[in-house]
Parts: C-alpha cells; structure tokens; sequence
C-alpha cells in the first residue's frame, strides 16, 4: 500500500455509535455536534467549514450490505513528526486533527473544552491512537478531538496510567522510564521551556497491527516474548517484537533479580546486619526465637536465644554494651528489616547516635547479609543435631555452637581469613574444638558434697562456654582436660549412653559467643580457669519426677515426701470428713512433683504437694472474690531505695506452705488425696477448713489472714498501696513489703526487725 493512499480499517457494528449515512441515501435526523441545528451532520456544517477551513474531515462511505455487517472509517494520512506537548493540568489527551485517530466516534457528551483565557472550545469527537518513537511506542486513550485547538496536548497522569510508565523531568530534558524495571524508553529535550514529543511516523491505528506481534502475543495466551520470537523463526506468518502487554504487567508480576548491595564499610561496627529468626519447635528451657547481629567488616556474628520478640531491645542493649566496651568504639549505623521489635528500638538508636536503616516489607534480600547467614547457622546446627542423635528441642545449642565454629571457620568472601581473626586479629585457638554431641566424664570432686559419691558421671558436650561468663548455677563448667569419647556418640540403643530425650534435664541457659569484657573479674582457681572450659549438660537424676500418682508410690523417695505433706495438712487441720450426700460442689485433688536443687545444682529436697483443681469451683457458689494484691513496682524501688540509702538491715522471708495459714469464709468440698483415702471414711469427702493451693480464693485468703495478725501487731497499710505496711513506733519505723508469700521487711532498728521476725514465725 502507497504511503499516501487511504486506510480503510474495519470495526464491529455496535462498538462505536454508527457513522452517519450521506444524505442522498437517508435524511439525517440528528442534531450537528457543531451548530446543534436539526437536520444535518458535521461533515456537510457550513458554520463549521466558515470557521474551520483548514480542517478536512474524514469522508463517509456507507456500507452496501445491511447495517448488521461491519461499517469503515476512511482516513487520510497524516502529516510526519506531530508535536506533543505535555500537560500536568490536563485530564484527557487533546488533538486538533481528527485524522490522527483511530476507533474514532462523535463526542455525544455535553462538556466542553476550558482553556486558560476560560473560553470554551467544543469537542467533536473522541477516539484512540498510538504514536511511535523509534523503537517504543505509547497508547493514547481516550483522546478529545479539538479542532480549534492550536497543539496537540498530552495528559501526563493519563500516559503514566494507561502504558505503566513514569517521567522523570529535568531542567533541560525528560526520560521516560518503563514503571516496572525502570528502564530508560525514551529521552525527550524542551523546546522554548515547554516539554514537547515528537514522533517519528504517523499515528497508527490499532487495528492496522491485527497481524503484528501484539495480536499474536494475545492469540497465543500472552507466552513469554522468546517463546513468541521461536515461533516467528519457524512459522513467516508470527511476527515477533518485544512490548509491554499491560495484563502481563499486572498478572505475571515478579521480584527482579536483586544486585549486589551498595553498602560498604572500613572498620568493625561501623555496619551491623540484624534479623531474629522463629523455631517452629519451643526448645526445652522455652526459647522459641534467636536473634543475630552480624558485622559487615569482619563477617564476625553473635546469636542470644530469646523467648520473646519483645526482648530483642534489652538484648541489643546488652550486645551493644559488650562490643562497645571492649572494641573501644561505638556503633554507627544498623541494619535490619521492618519488624515490631526493630520499630521499638527507634527511640534507643537515636539517643545513642545510630543511624537505623531498614529494608522495605516482604524484601528479605535487601537484608542478604543476616538472611544468609541464618541458612548458614541453621544448616549447620540441624547437621550437628542429626550427628548427635539429639531432639530438636536441643536448638538453641545448636545453633549457638554452629555460630561460634562459623566465626572460627576461612570463608572466601575474607581471603580465607576467618571473622574471628578479622574482629580479634589473632588465629582462634583450635585444639579445644570437641564433637557436638559426644560423651564426656566430667571431674565432680569438686562438687561433690562427701567423698564417696563418683567422681564423674556421663554428660554430653553441648557447646562452648564464653570466658567472660562466670560459672552459673544449672552448669557445669568442666576443664578440657577430662576424658572425652569425641569418635563416640550417644545412641537412643545404648544402654551406658544417657536418654537426651527424656524431660528430666538439668537446664541449662548457653551463653552466645561473644569477645571478653575487659572488666576485671574475680581471678578463680587456676586450676579450673574459665578460659579452658567448655559447657555439659549432665541429664542423668537419680530421682526423675513421676508423671502420676502410680509412678510415685512405687519409688519410696517420693511416696515419703507425699507422707510428709500428708501428715503436715492433717497437723494444720486442713480439713473434715463429712458425708457427700449435702455436698453442692465437689472439687478434685492431685499430687504435684518437682525436686528442689541447691544453687551448686545438686539435689537439696523432693518436693510432693497436694493441690486442689481450682477449675472444678463455681462463682458464686465455692467461691466469691479471688483478687489479692500484691506490692507495686514503684512502691518497691522506693522502699528498697530508702534501705540502701539509709543502710538499714533487709530481710527476706519465704513463708513455707504459706496458703495453708489462710481460713476460708466459704464452704469448699474436695475429694481425698489420692492414695490417701481414709479406709474407714471411704466415702466420705474433705470439708476445707484452711485454703488449700490451687484454690481460686487461695491467695486471697492468705493475704486477709496475714493482713489480720499485721494489724493486730500495730502495722497499717498505706492508702496507695495495700501490700506496704508500716508500724511508727517511738524508737524507729518497721516497713514491710508483701508479694504473695514472699516478704521483704526493713527498718533503720535491726533488732525490732529480728525480733518482729521471730513473733512472725511464732
């Protein structure tokens, strides 16, 4: 086809109003969208060719079949490279051509066209097009056909919407940039200040491309465009062109690839990366999440198990306290994600000077740095768990001693160096490296409470203690010169190794690796100093706690701590028997187990106690109020303040068996103590004269029985707090502090305080 020639484009009837038909075949009946005069259309307005002459409307032909088949629009070509000029004010598209659109229709609407001398222009038709600019182009929507109007005009906002673009405009220049990747599509220059396009050929129309690459993309289920581009190689009638399909965009939208990050650093703690990471698996001692702080110098990191998110401040505060300290610097900027617990440290980082940079929501590569390194520690202490036959409850140990060989280890990213040799500018000391998970007998002489008891007994090595901490009393810090079996490993069939996945454990809180503070501490015996310790866990108790009752009356160690506890309730007249038959609620009972160790950690006592099952009591019923208070906060720091100030005597009292002491006011019935029955009152039900523990009322009744003797020894309790009493006496005041069962009691006298202590016991 000539490049001067018509082009003749089909469109379905009922698309576009129907053109009108020439009046030699059929009168016109509608109004002219120019004059609005009866009778006649805008091609044959002699008000419209008076005012407009220079414009040429297109010519009508009508169809000569019936109106049921497809109508044409015929159109001239248009003049090459048509000037644009862009409008942030406009909402639609202007042009004053009516040739340069496609899918064209008269404008039926009744607005008109304001322009900035507030003179209205009329718009006769609305329509389509796309203009082409080397090898991009761009749709037009919706655009408004002016013809008295002197420029063509483009809407900003309605580009950027209908192509998924943005325009970036500078002093003497613009670029187009497509929305998603960003990449640069076109870069125009101003004219006389004003920001104008210039195409590079005609508008086309959008149906001259049925048989371009945009039909075949649509026909073929929108493929990817080197499926389209293999098709056209192989089959001449596909054609193939790389453009942006808007439903593409929108349904098959990824994450591009991420590149390297730009962040950059020269000396230890001047970047630190952060991230806390969830178990899905509560470890034994409650530890559900850790949290990483990685430097970005040295690769250095250091991991604290946490129960809560909402500790991650006072761990920060803790890390930053010890690396500042020790590396005699401070920390300038953190990096970490969008987190709840992050947002909470915002107001810490800006007292200290930290610059806080977060990575935006659901991009976890912006945070590479601690993402990769949670594969890394995770990987490694699932592979150290598997090694040892351990549980997975054992976590925390495992990843806290993943991350201190991780430190130790050469990584490429340092020349093979190591983080620790980065951060401490010194090799890390392997030769007391041992087996995770491996069987070790540990030197006890030194706890032991006589001679005779062994010498050592099975534990497992769980890690690495950290030569800043001090010996805690659930551990066992052990030289590393006792026998270990590093080539053996428990076995769940073995019958001398120990059974890691029993629940009766010594627990244990593991220290993260972190370098020494350089306070002075107390130097211990060198011959078990700290710095050749490393960590067990013995999981062997000679008096594991039963489960049930069953399990108690058949070891005599425990049945004679339930007769103890029997025999005491019986002495405090707990309760009466009375017959069931008036009972109006009956509440069980059930023993509870624990054993009780002294701060070395062996075993001070067994521990059996009889409790009610609260949840069987009814409001109202068996029991009416439940609250009991307890001293304030506030009320405590002031008192023990004053203490500290004044240097007046503190005393701390444990009332044992402590709920038992208070009287009931209600009628409470519970069931006898299993394995307790009374054989000569088998029936027979416990009518509780004391409050029992598991009570609702309970501390209440405690609280009321310990308020009575209080006041009758000439205590009154302040008005704003009930558990602080106080007795003003002429030699010196006596203040006492009641949380539960425990009390704290002081006053500048220390012999009225012994001597009230006596009267308490008493």
């Amino acid at each position: 086809m000539a490049a001067d020639s018509s082009v003749i484009h089909t469109l379905p009837l009922g698309l576009f109003p129907s053109p009108p038909q020439p009046a030699a075949t059929r009168q016109f009946l509608g109004k002219c969208q120019f004059c609005f005069t009866k009778g006649h259309s805008l091609t044959s307005c002699y008000a419209f060719k008076n005012k407009y002459p220079h414009v040429t409307l297109p010519s009508l032909t009508r169809n000569s079949h019936n109106h049921s088949h497809p109508h044409a629009h015929v159109m001239s070509t248009m003049n090459p490279n048509p000037k644009w000029l862009f409008d942030s004010g406009a909402s639609h598209h202007i042009t004053n051509d009516l040739n340069a659109l496609s899918l064209h229709s008269p404008y039926d609407g009744t607005d008109e066209l304001v322009i900035g001398d507030g003179s209205s222009l009329t718009i006769t038709h609305v329509g389509s097009l796309v203009i082409k600019f080397f090898n991009t182009s761009f749709i037009l929507n919706n655009v408004l056909c002016v013809p008295s109007i002197s420029k063509n005009i483009i809407s900003i906002s309605r580009l950027c919407i209908d192509n998924n673009i943005l325009i970036e405009f500078f002093s003497f220049n613009f670029i187009i940039k497509d929305f998603q990747t960003k990449q640069i599509l076109l870069r125009g220059t101003t004219s006389r200040g004003i920001y104008e396009l210039r195409s590079t050929s005609q508008p086309f129309a959008f149906h001259m491309q049925s048989n371009k690459s945009t039909s075949w993309h649509h026909r073929l289920g929108h493929p990817h465009f080197q499926v389209l581009q293999h098709l056209a190689s192989i089959i001449p009638t596909i054609t193939s062109s790389k453009s942006n399909c808007n439903s593409c965009c929108i349904n098959k939208s990824h994450k591009l690839p991420f590149h390297g990050s730009s962040l950059s650093s020269n000396s230890p703690l001047q970047l630190i990366f952060s991230d806390v990471w969830s178990s899905p698996i509560t470890s034994f001692d409650g530890f559900k999440y850790y949290i990483i702080f990685v430097d970005h110098f040295t690769k250095y990191t250091w991991l604290y198990p946490l129960k809560h998110k909402s500790d991650s401040l006072t761990t920060f505060i803790r890390f930053q306290h010890l690396v500042e300290n020790y590396f005699q610097t401070k920390i300038k900027q953190l990096f970490s994600d969008n987190g709840g617990e992050y947002i909470k440290l915002a107001s810490h980082l800006t007292s200290c000077g930290i610059s806080h940079i977060t990575s935006p929501p659901h991009t976890p590569e912006h945070n590479g740095y601690a993402e990769r390194r949670h594969r890394h520690i995770v990987e490694t202490g699932l592979s150290l768990l598997s090694h040892a036959n351990m549980p997975l409850k054992f976590w925390p140990f495992a990843v806290t001693t993943a991350t201190y060989l991780i430190n130790r280890l050469p990584t490429t990213t340092l020349q093979n160096d190591s983080p620790y040799l980065q951060l401490f500018h010194k090799l890390p000391n392997y030769n007391k490296l041992r087996s995770f998970g491996c069987l070790a007998y540990p030197w006890l002489r030194p706890y032991s409470n006589h001679k005779l008891q062994p010498r050592s007994k099975p534990c497992i090595f769980v890690g690495y203690s950290s030569s800043q901490t001090p010996p805690l009393p659930s551990t066992l810090n052990i030289p590393t010169n006792s026998p270990f079996s590093s080539s053996s490993l428990p076995s769940p069939n073995s019958p001398n190794s120990p059974n890691i996945s029993s629940s009766n454990h010594t627990q244990i809180h593991h220290p993260p690796s972190s370098p020494p503070h350089t306070r002075r501490l107390r130097k211990p015996n060198p011959k078990y100093h700290n710095n050749d310790f490393v960590l067990y866990q013995s999981i062997i108790q000679p008096f594991p706690e039963p489960q049930t009752i069953t399990q108690a009356l058949k070891q005599p160690q425990w049945r004679k701590a339930m007769q103890e506890e029997y025999d005491a309730l019986l002495r405090n007249q707990t309760w009466s028997l009375v017959p069931p038959e008036s009972v109006p609620n009956l509440v069980g009972s059930k023993w509870v187990f624990r054993t009780k160790f002294k701060p070395n950690g062996t075993i001070d006592r067994l521990k059996a106690r009889l409790v009610a099952k609260g949840f069987h009591q009814r409001p109202g019923l068996d029991y009416i109020e439940t609250f009991s208070p307890v001293v304030k906060p506030a009320t405590l720091r002031l008192v023990l303040s004053l203490a500290s100030s004044q240097n007046w005597p503190l005393r701390q009292l444990d009332i044992n068996n402590a709920f038992l002491q208070g009287t009931l006011t209600e009628s409470v019935y519970m069931s006898q103590p299993p394995g307790f029955v009374d054989p000569s009152f088998s029936h027979h039900v416990c009518k509780l004269n004391k409050a029992i523990y598991g009570l609702r009322q309970a501390s209440r009744a405690w609280y009321n029985e310990l308020k009575s003797f209080l006041i009758s020894a000439h205590f009154k309790p302040t008005i704003s707090d009930p558990s602080l009493f106080v007795r003003h006496s002429n030699t010196s005041p006596i203040y006492i502090l009641v949380y539960v069962d425990d009390i704290i009691i002081t006053g500048p006298n220390s012999s009225l305080v012994s001597s009230f202590i006596t009267s308490l016991a008493h």
